[in-house]
């Protein structure tokens, strides 16, 4: 297993109302005009971490010749909220 590396990322928390996630291509379509954005309330880790629900989502085209469009309502039954060091790992393996 001499090829295997492992990184760790530290860093510290933004306290945050809302935290989200951009995508600059709609994942669903592949429609690069489009834009699909999550929204959860609190911080990021709610969004990206194994907690059950939805995030509150939706699409908007790029040239905002288009309204938003909500695809999804928010249904995250966890609140991330605090200050402090968040920690991530990863490896090649």
């Amino acid at each position: 297993h001499g090829d295997v590396r492992m990184a760790v990322l530290v860093q510290p928390l933004v306290e945050a109302e809302y935290a989200f996630v951009s995508h600059t291509v709609n994942p669903a379509n592949n429609d690069p005009k489009e834009m699909y954005v999550e929204v959860v309330v609190g911080q990021g880790e709610a969004l990206v971490g194994n907690h059950p629900g939805r995030a509150l989502g939706f699409t908007c085209s790029k040239d905002g010749s288009l309204p938003p469009q909500v695809c999804s309502a928010p249904s995250k039954s966890v609140s991330l909220e605090g200050k402090g060091l968040i920690f991530r790992s990863d490896s090649n393996a």
